[in-house]
């Protein structure tokens, strides 16, 4: 599939929330459009599968909030034709590559616009992530808990691919320990639902009484358990 991009323009919207001035100001762009593939959610707490997205920045971060790029996205045949208001006469073109694992938008002919990751992985189908963090000292409970996973259920471990931007995030943040993420797959929803139960009782016998312990798991699906929650349920 080929990527048509047009920009003769990039119109900036300065709306309420740090400006000064909230009528319509357009601004010309003296730097480059960032474009980005991944797969998102229609809202960060909604489960549901994702789907492609085209993510488009200024290179250049403005001083205030709430600017807006004016533009229109439309299909023609097999080409997807991204046209941005007011910027100089300038066609860049992509060509965009799908699989069942990866999405890739790679650069043919480009101008005023540039990409910083050419492949981006999908989240693999019937898998999750599990984050966990603990104070020093309390290491041994990330282990544990992914040893209590692999004894109950069949899981299928998945490694990171040394190239390419993954769509999980690769580690839990905020503890004194931060354990390396893993990954799985496994065979049916209902498998995950039983990973979220294992977390539970995991939580209540041992996390309970464990100041700084966060563990938690993700899907593919958006499906969120925090050992957090789970602990007071």
């Amino acid at each position: 599939m080929r990527f048509g991009m047009i920009i003769p323009t990039v119109v900036l919207f300065c709306a309420v929330g740090g400006c000064n001035d909230t009528r319509n100001i357009v601004t010309p762009i003296e730097d480059k459009i960032i474009l980005a593939i991944s797969e998102e959610y229609s809202a960060p707490d909604r489960i549901e599968e994702p789907t492609p997205a085209l993510i488009m920045k200024t290179e250049r971060i403005y001083g205030c909030l709430n600017y807006h790029i004016d533009h229109q996205f439309v299909r023609i045949g097999s080409e997807l034709r991204l046209n941005i208001s007011n910027v100089r006469q300038d066609i860049d073109r992509y060509s965009l590559h799908m699989t069942d694992s990866s999405i890739s938008l790679v650069p043919s002919n480009t101008n005023v616009s540039t990409t910083r990751s050419e492949l981006v992985w999908r989240y693999p189908r019937l898998s999750f992530a599990y984050y966990s963090g603990t104070m020093t000292g309390d290491e041994w409970l990330s282990q544990a808990f992914d040893d209590t996973l692999n004894k109950y259920l069949a899981l299928e471990r998945i490694l990171v691919p040394p190239i390419g931007r993954w769509p999980y995030p690769l580690t839990s943040m905020g503890h004194y320990y931060d354990a390396p993420a893993r990954f799985y797959r496994y065979t049916s929803e209902a498998d995950y639902d039983t990973a979220g139960a294992l977390l539970k009782a995991f939580s209540k016998s041992l996390l309970k009484d464990k100041p700084g312990a966060g563990f938690s798991l993700v899907n593919w699906r958006n499906k969120y358990y925090l050992s957090w929650l789970l602990q007071n349920q």
